[in-house]
């Protein structure tokens, strides 16, 4: 999938990826990519405005994360939920 000038899976998500990734586009075609990262399974979270890629945080749930959805609601807040691995599973979303 290319945003902009550049493919998402070269410039953001590489190899860095575990597997759990999703994207969502705003009003104003802003794309949002929400992913666990390789290795550390920690929530990442980037931001296309049209001419770059912004990180918007990375190890946004501070520990191992699994599975990730992301969505924007009529007021364009981007919510990313996931279940955050710790001692149990537990659903969080995680507001931007």
């Amino acid at each position: 999938m290319n945003i902009g000038d550049e493919a998402v899976s070269d410039s953001i998500l590489g190899d860095h990826t575990k597997g759990w990734q999703d994207v969502a586009v705003d009003i104003n075609d802003n794309v949002y990519i929400a992913y666990a990262a390789s290795g550390s399974n920690n929530l990442v979270v980037y931001r296309h405005n049209g001419a770059e890629w912004e990180l918007l945080g990375d190890n946004i749930a501070g520990g191992p994360i699994k599975g990730v959805d992301v969505a924007i609601d009529s007021e364009q807040n981007l919510y990313v939920t996931f279940l955050y691995m710790y001692d149990i599973l537990s659903l969080c979303i995680y507001i931007l």
